[in-house]
């Protein structure tokens, strides 16, 4: 078979010409702009803010210099500068961005904040992601009233039959399944006596995200008969807080159910009430130990 052997001065020019200056091309850019990777992932604010902001840095803080911003967020509620300036020595600048409280909707927004690719930093942060809003705290609105049996407190304490009664209850705006109920051992608990119970408002938080495993936070009542304030606790509540899961709580029968538009919770270890002082000390007894609690939503 035929070989073909180039000349050695051949093979040299190809060398050569493969590291011409005309065919270089700089390398990635290691200097530039890029947010701190400490930048958090949720803004949340007051019903009456009216601005926040985030941080932009660079690497090189020699001169004072401008780098673009380029801004995704759909609603247009939001007013984003499009640059953002660095004073000589600075390494570091805030964004402030701005806008109109009464515009915004109880919910979650999202923003994507990008630097250019000519000017980010290679090896930062450079595409910022995060969602801002009003604070959940402040995302209630009024449900209506719904009927709701005590069998937390009446059958412990009183031995008198639970009975059904009248409690305002909220849902959340942005969180489907989310309630609370409005002071149920204030004014309208039916076995309470003018002094039993304080002033301020207090409430039962319902997790009911999930039909099959509902749950409750603690609840200081803001009641008294003679204890000091008792507080009432979901168990699921107990074992979540520990680091377990919600399935294997709900697995575990600690959890109550949602059934149509009906809350209720099993007798046996599901819910616990406490006294600061129970004969002189704290103490914390099982209780629904008839398994009566029952929440019917409006």
């Amino acid at each position: 078979m035929k070989k073909y052997i180039l000349p050695v001065v051949a093979l040299m020019s190809i060398a050569l010409a493969s590291c011409s200056d005309d065919d270089y091309t700089p390398g990635p850019q290691s200097q530039g702009y890029y947010f701190p990777k400490e930048s958090v992932t949720e803004v949340y604010f007051g019903e009456d803010a009216t601005q926040f902001a985030f941080t932009v840095m660079r690497t090189d803080a020699e001169e004072a210099a401008t780098v673009n911003l380029e801004v995704v967020e759909e609603s247009g509620l939001f007013n984003v500068p499009s640059t953002v300036s660095f004073a000589a020595g600075e390494n570091m600048a805030d964004v402030t961005v701005t806008f109109d409280p009464s515009e915004l909707d109880y919910k979650d927004y999202t923003f994507t904040i990008s630097i250019p690719e000519d000017q980010k930093y290679l090896y930062g942060l450079t595409d910022y992601e995060f969602t801002a809003g009003i604070d959940p705290q402040f995302r209630w609105e009024d449900y209506g009233v719904c009927k709701y049996t005590d069998d937390l407190i009446v059958g412990l304490l009183s031995g008198k039959p639970s009975i059904e009664y009248d409690v305002p209850i909220q849902r959340h705006m942005s969180t489907a399944g989310l309630y609370r109920l409005v002071n149920p051992y204030g004014e309208n608990f039916p076995y309470n006596e003018p002094g039993d119970y304080d002033d301020e408002t207090h409430y039962l938080v319902v997790h009911a995200e999930y039909a099959n495993a509902v749950w409750c936070e603690p609840c200081y009542t803001g009641c008294d008969w003679g204890y000091g304030e008792f507080c009432v606790i979901s168990n699921a509540w107990r074992y979540l807080n520990a680091g377990n899961s919600l399935g294997a709580v709900a697995n575990a029968g600690f959890c109550g159910k949602l059934v149509n538009g009906v809350i209720t919770f099993p007798a046996k270890e599901t819910w616990l009430i406490q006294f600061p002082n129970y004969n002189g000390e704290s103490a914390m007894f099982w209780t629904n130990n008839n398994g009566g609690f029952k929440i019917v939503l409006p």
